[in-house]
C-alpha cells in the first residue's frame, strides 16, 4: 500500500489553537464564577472567622444582584446549626437588602423570629412580636402559635402588649380562631393590669363563653381587670346577664366594677337586665354618692328605647343646675327620657338665646331625637354642632341651614356637614348645593363642595374644571380628592396616604375620603400606634363629634362609642374598638359590609 503525505493547510493548527483558547475562556467565564460563588458560600460557615467574614462581605456585595449568591446564602441559612452563625448570615442578607419574605423562605424566617424571642434585650422581643403579627399567610400554622405563646408569657409588659396585638391580627386572618383564643386565654393572668384587661376584651370579642366557669370568686383581682372580665362575660353571653346583676347589687364590689356592670346590662335583652337598669333610672337624680351617680348615668344611657319619658322638663332643668346630677340630665335628654317638645317650642319662639338649654344640653337633646319625626327650628344663633344635629333630625332640612358649617374654618365641622347633607338632602338639592359650594369665593366652601361631590358622585364636570384651574395648592388637592372619591384620578391611589402627613391639608377630610374609598390604611392611621401619635381619638370622636362620620363606615356589629358617657367608659369603649379593629383588620381590608352604627 502506498502512503501519501497529506499536507494540512497552514491555518488548521491555528484554528485548533484558537478553538481551544476560546473553549478555555468560555469555560473560565462560566465555571470560574460558579466555583468562586461556591467557595464563598461554603465559607459562610467556616470555623475560620477570617474566612467567614470575607464570605459574609461577599454576600453583602453580591446577593442583591446575583441570584446564585442569594440562593446559596439562603441554603446555608437552612443548614447552619449555630445560631450566632445563622444571625451573621441574616445580617449579611439584610445589609444586601434581601432580608424579606420572599425571597427568604418561611422556615428561615420563623427560625429568625424564634431566635429574637429568646434574646435577652426586650426591644428584640418586641420586634419579634411585631413581625409575628405580619405573618397572615402562616396564621394557621402551629409554629406561629408557639411563637405567640412564648411572647405572651414574657416578663416584659411591652412585649406582652405587642404580642397581644399580633395575636389579634393573626386571629383575624386565620381560618380557625380557636388556637388564638386558647393562646390569649392563657395570658389572662399577665402581671400588668393593662395587658390582662385587654386580654379579657379580646376574649369577649372572640366569643369566649367560658369566662363564668373559670373561678368561683371571679370578683377577686385588680378592679380594671375584673371590670374587663365582667364585660367579656356579658358580651359573649348576652343571654346570661346575672354576673353583671350580681356585681351591680353587691355593695362590696369596687365602684368601678359596679359601674361597669351598669354599662354591661345594656348588652342584654333579658327582662332581668332591663329591670335592673330601670331601677337605677328610677333612682336617677336621687343618687346618694358620686359612685351611685356614675351608675345611674350609665344606666340612663343604657336604657334606650324606653316606652315613655321618665323625667319631666322641670326635673331635667333642675338636674342641669347641679354638677352631680348634670350628667344624668344630659344622658336623659340624649336617650329621650324627657319630653322634647317643650324644649323645641321654646327654641322656636325665642331662638337659642331664649332657650332654657345651654349649648351642651341642647346638643344632647337634638342628637337624641329620632330622624324626621319633629319640626326642629334652627334659629340663626344656633351653635354649630347643634345646628348640624338639628339639620340631621328635622322633618324638612333646608340646605341653607348647613351652609355656614360647610364654609367653616374647622375641617371636622365641614366633614360633619358634608355627611349630614348627604344623609338628608335629595339628589337635586345635593346637586345644587355642590354647585353653589364649588362656585363660592370661599376656599373652605370650595373644599366642602369637592368632598360633597366626591361623596355623592355629582357635579363631576364642574369639579374637574375647578380642580384644573384652582391656583391655591391645598384647595386644589382637596378638589382632586373629591374626584378620587368618585373613582377618578387613579394616580392618587398611591399619593393619598402621604396627604395625611401634610400640615396644610385637613387630616380628617383625607381620612373621610379614604374611608369612602374603602382604604384599610385609614383604619390603620386611626387605630394603630402610628396614628395615635397624631390624633387624640377621644377629642376627635367625642368633642369634635367625628364619631358621626366614622360610624357610617363601621361594619355591622362594630362596638359603639357613647359620646355622652363618662371619660372612663369612653376610654374603655375605645380600647374595645381598637381590639375589634385588630381582630377585623383583614375584613376591613377586603371590604366589609358598611352600615350606620349604633
Amino acid at each position: 500500500m502506498v502512503h501519501r503525505n497529506v499536507r494540512r493547510p497552514a491555518w488548521v493548527p491555528l484554528a485548533i489553537h484558537l478553538a481551544l483558547t476560546v473553549l478555555v475562556i468560555v469555560l473560565g467565564l462560566v465555571l470560574l464564577p460558579l466555583w468562586h460563588v461556591r467557595v464563598n458560600i461554603d465559607k459562610l460557615t467556616s470555623v475560620s472567622l477570617e474566612e467567614r467574614e470575607r464570605a459574609l462581605n461577599f454576600v453583602v456585595r453580591r446577593a442583591g444582584r446575583d441570584q446564585r449568591v442569594l440562593d446559596g446564602a439562603v441554603g446555608q441559612l437552612l443548614e447552619v446549626k449555630d445560631n450566632a452563625n445563622f444571625l451573621q448570615i441574616v445580617n449579611a442578607l439584610d445589609r444586601a437588602r434581601q432580608w424579606r419574605r420572599p425571597p427568604i423562605p418561611n422556615a428561615a424566617w420563623l427560625r429568625w423570629l424564634g431566635v429574637l424571642v429568646s434574646e435577652a434585650d426586650a426591644p428584640s422581643r418586641v420586634s419579634a412580636a411585631y413581625l409575628a403579627g405580619q405573618l397572615n399567610d402562616l396564621a394557621d400554622g402551629p409554629a406561629v402559635h408557639g411563637l405567640l405563646k412564648a411572647l405572651l408569657a414574657d416578663t416584659d409588659p411591652q412585649v406582652r402588649s405587642e404580642a397581644l396585638t399580633a395575636a389579634a391580627l393573626l386571629a383575624g386572618a386565620a381560618r380557625d380562631t380557636a388556637p388564638y383564643l386558647a393562646v390569649i386565654a392563657n395570658s389572662t393572668t399577665a402581671g400588668d393590669s393593662d395587658t390582662a384587661a385587654q386580654t379579657w376584651i379580646m376574649r369577649g370579642l372572640l366569643g369566649d363563653r367560658s369566662g363564668t366557669a373559670e373561678h368561683v370568686d371571679w370578683l377577686a383581682g385588680q378592679p380594671e381587670v375584673v371590670a374587663a372580665r365582667l364585660w367579656a362575660m356579658v358580651y359573649a353571653n348576652p343571654d346570661r346577664p346575672q354576673p353583671a346583676i350580681d356585681a351591680l347589687q353587691n355593695p362590696e364590689a369596687p365602684d368601678s366594677v359596679r359601674a361597669m356592670a351598669a354599662y354591661c346590662l345594656h348588652m342584654s335583652t333579658s327582662s332581668s337586665a332591663q329591670q335592673a337598669l330601670s331601677a337605677w333610672v328610677a333612682r336617677g337624680f336621687d343618687a346618694a354618692s358620686e359612685a351611685d351617680t356614675l351608675i345611674a348615668w350609665r344606666a340612663v344611657l343604657g336604657a334606650a328605647g324606653a316606652a315613655q319619658p321618665t323625667y319631666t322638663q322641670q326635673q331635667i332643668i333642675q338636674g342641669l343646675e347641679h354638677p352631680r346630677s348634670q350628667p344624668i340630665a344630659l344622658a336623659a335628654l340624649y336617650r329621650g327620657l324627657a319630653p322634647p317638645q317643650p324644649f323645641l317650642d321654646s327654641l322656636g319662639r325665642g331662638g337659642f338665646s331664649q332657650s332654657p338649654l345651654s349649648p351642651v344640653p341642647l346638643l344632647a337633646l337634638l342628637e337624641g331625637l329620632p330622624v324626621g319625626r319633629f319640626d326642629v327650628p334652627i334659629p340663626p344663633d344656633t351653635p354649630d354642632l347643634a345646628r348640624i344635629a338639628a339639620f340631621t333630625v328635622t322633618k324638612t332640612p333646608d340646605p341653607q341651614d348647613l351652609y355656614d358649617a360647610l364654609a367653616s374654618d374647622e375641617p371636622t365641622l365641614r366633614d360633619l356637614a358634608c355627611v349630614a347633607a348627604m344623609d338628608r338632602l335629595t339628589r337635586p338639592q345635593l346637586d345644587n348645593l355642590a354647585a353653589s359650594l364649588l362656585n363660592d369665593f370661599s376656599d373652605n366652601a370650595k373644599r366642602s363642595g369637592g368632598i360633597l361631590a366626591g361623596l355623592t358622585g355629582l357635579r363631576t364636570e364642574l369639579l374637574e374644571k375647578k380642580a384644573r384651574y384652582e391656583d391655591i395648592w391645598p384647595v386644589r388637592q382637596v378638589l382632586r380628592l373629591g374626584l378620587w372619591m368618585q373613582g377618578r384620578l387613579p394616580d392618587m391611589d398611591t399619593a393619598v396616604e402621604a396627604m395625611l402627613t401634610r400640615d396644610d391639608l385637613p387630616t380628617t377630610t383625607v381620612l373621610l375620603a379614604m374611608l369612602h374609598r374603602g382604604r384599610a390604611d385609614a383604619w390603620d392611621y386611626l387605630f394603630s400606634s402610628t396614628g395615635q401619635l397624631h390624633l387624640d381619638l377621644i377629642e376627635l370622636l367625642d368633642q369634635h363629634r367625628w364619631w358621626l362620620v366614622l360610624k357610617r363606615y363601621l361594619p355591622e356589629g362594630a362596638p359603639p362609642l357613647w359620646v355622652w358617657a363618662d371619660a372612663e367608659l369612653e376610654a374603655f369603649q375605645l380600647d374595645v374598638l381598637r381590639s375589634w379593629y385588630l381582630l377585623n383588620r383583614r375584613k376591613l381590608l377586603n371590604g366589609a359590609t358598611v352600615t350606620v352604627g349604633e
